[in-house]
């Protein structure tokens, strides 16, 4: 993990250097999409002003529009009146625009286990012609854990805007990639359904999760583990 935590540093710092904006933290077997509203979406009720909280979500683009995660990013922040700097932990994080103002946005996750799909009696296939569902970890596994619960789930990812951290907050050794910039980067995930993005991350075949090395091990060499964590 140390290793981890001092290549995301050095990885903001360079590509501050370069001139860049946005960073996404995340792994190879997690996927940053929009958080479409679905059937079994958290409840939210509207607020005493009338106003919707989950407004902007329900103005994401569908898959088949050529829209971007970074133009509908940038879409919304040119409606919220004012950014500034204020570290996220100490700002009000019960509304989507708090979440988006400051330069670390953090997303929540949700983790698809190891239960086949295609062995549902509901499951219908999605994959084009000549394609497989089982060829795609994407299709093949569409069970979940419960949107916006901590269990299973467990902590954000997060975006980061480095044109507006300082080299003193990125430091040389992150806290964690759930956490990369402490000052401004909130530990807890934000409330599921007043986030635009969430990450899909995907447990795999038992294959490809005993396969992996990393500081996990004694995890991933656990067959009961893996079993209580897919399904």
């Amino acid at each position: 993990r140390t290793r981890q935590t001092r290549f995301i540093s050095r990885c903001l710092l360079e590509y501050k250097k370069r001139g860049g904006k946005w960073v996404l933290l995340t792994d190879v077997d997690e996927y940053l999409v929009f958080n479409q509203i679905h059937d079994d979406d958290p409840a939210v009720k509207n607020g005493g002003n009338g106003v919707d909280p989950i407004a902007p979500r329900r103005r994401l683009p569908s898959l088949q529009r050529d829209i971007t995660i970074l133009d509908v990013l940038e879409k919304e922040l040119r409606q919220i009146p004012k950014h500034d700097n204020l570290p996220t932990k100490l700002k009000d994080s019960s509304s989507m625009s708090s979440l988006l103002s400051g330069p670390c946005i953090p997303i929540p996750r949700i983790l698809f286990g190891s239960r086949e799909s295609t062995l549902d009696s509901s499951w219908t296939p999605m994959a084009p012609h000549p394609f497989n569902d089982e060829d795609f970890v994407t299709l093949r596994y569409r069970w979940h854990t419960e949107r916006g619960a901590f269990n299973g789930n467990k902590y954000p990812k997060t975006l980061i805007d480095v044109t507006r951290v300082s080299e003193e907050d990125i430091g040389i050794k992150a806290p964690s990639i759930h956490n990369p910039i402490e000052k401004y980067c909130i530990p807890d995930p934000p409330h599921y359904s007043l986030s635009l993005f969430r990450v899909n991350h995907y447990l795999d075949s038992a294959e490809a999760f005993y396969y992996r090395t990393d500081a996990r091990i004694d995890m991933r060499e656990c067959e009961e583990c893996y079993a209580k964590k897919g399904l």
